[in-house]
């Protein structure tokens, strides 16, 4: 590792620290040092350590449009790593005068973009990104519908089981299952399945309990690795802790590659994440300090709906700062 990497890694960690130990409340959160991760694709069987304390994101508040005022040492980044995004998102980026950026970043065959429905937007009529259908259930999903999909340009499938009402309670509970049957009813397709588990799930499962422990404890990561083609690691939540936000997709990302080396991993980004105040220059160090343990990032920009009731409305600022960052 260069001399500048690695004074980059150990500022990232005070940083973490640092924000860590101005947290609100009492609840202490036991930290370890983020080591070398495996590059993606590499192996490691690895067991994941508890993280102690609860989670960060119950806190109300808007978003912050503050841009970064230096890289972090991640310029230059923007064009390699992978991306899932709304097509809504891409809206607001145009909106806010950033088509350009957005291009950049989203116009190939690295991002898979949701879209709700068969229908591909006009603006998008000529982009090279992967159209993804995005499912919260997969309750009435057919072949059928799916090879449909496939014929209208769709590539890939990304499932979002959650503890919210778009997802039934019967595949809250078994979400391992329901993963099983969609990627049996994509494979006649040939449609890739992206598995979003949130880790909200935990409070059927495992109540009381912190959740990010309890998630990395409960197997849910191994059995979605082993069948479905991607998994998103929902850290967003944890974004405004370096620290806590690094060692956890770490540990997340050694637990999915120690069933299926190849799989393709995301780790969460938010501009807002259940109404917590971020900044642009927050999520740059959080990519900073995990980019190599994944292949890319899931970048919501939620607004206030039935969602996210606790968020604020939509803040593309964000998410062009860390952008502007990356590019």
């Amino acid at each position: 590792m260069r001399a500048r990497s690695r004074r980059f890694f150990y500022q990232s960690w005070l940083v973490g620290l640092a924000v860590l130990a101005g947290a609100c409340g009492n609840t202490a959160t036991t930290l370890a040092k983020v080591s070398t991760a495996p590059r993606p694709g590499s192996t490691s069987s690895s067991t994941a350590l508890s993280i102690s304390g609860s989670l960060p994101g119950q806190g109300g508040g808007g978003t912050t449009s503050t841009s970064p005022s230096f890289s972090h040492g991640v310029s230059g980044l923007l064009g390699g790593l992978h991306w899932i995004i709304a097509a809504n998102v891409i809206g607001l980026l145009d909106k806010n005068g950033s088509n350009a950026l957005a291009r950049r970043a989203f116009d190939n065959s690295n991002t898979n973009i949701l879209l709700n429905g068969n229908v591909l937007p006009s603006q998008l009529a000529n982009w090279g990104s992967t159209f993804t259908i995005d499912l919260r259930s997969v309750l009435g999903v057919s072949a059928s519908q799916l090879s449909s999909s496939k014929n209208a340009g769709f590539g890939s499938v990304l499932y979002d089981p959650e503890h919210w009402s778009f997802t039934p309670i019967s595949e809250q509970e078994n979400v391992s299952l329901a993963t099983g049957s969609l990627v049996r009813l994509a494979q006649p397709s040939n449609l890739s399945v992206i598995v979003a588990p949130g880790l909200d799930l935990m409070a059927l499962s495992s109540p009381g309990e912190n959740r990010a422990s309890a998630f990395l404890a409960s197997g849910l990561i191994q059995s979605i690795s082993k069948v479905a083609f991607g998994i998103v690691i929902q850290s967003q939540s944890m974004e405004t802790s370096v620290a806590v936000y690094s060692r956890f997709v770490k540990q997340a990302a050694e637990l999915a590659r120690s069933v299926n080396p190849t799989i393709s991993i995301y780790a969460g980004l938010s501009t807002g994440p259940n109404g917590q105040v971020v900044s642009s220059s927050q999520l740059v160090r959080d990519v900073a300090a995990t980019h190599s343990f994944v292949l890319g990032y899931w970048l919501n920009v939620p607004g206030q709906g039935p969602s996210c009731p606790k968020c604020a409305v939509a803040n593309p600022e964000v998410a062009v700062g860390l952008l502007d960052a990356l590019a």
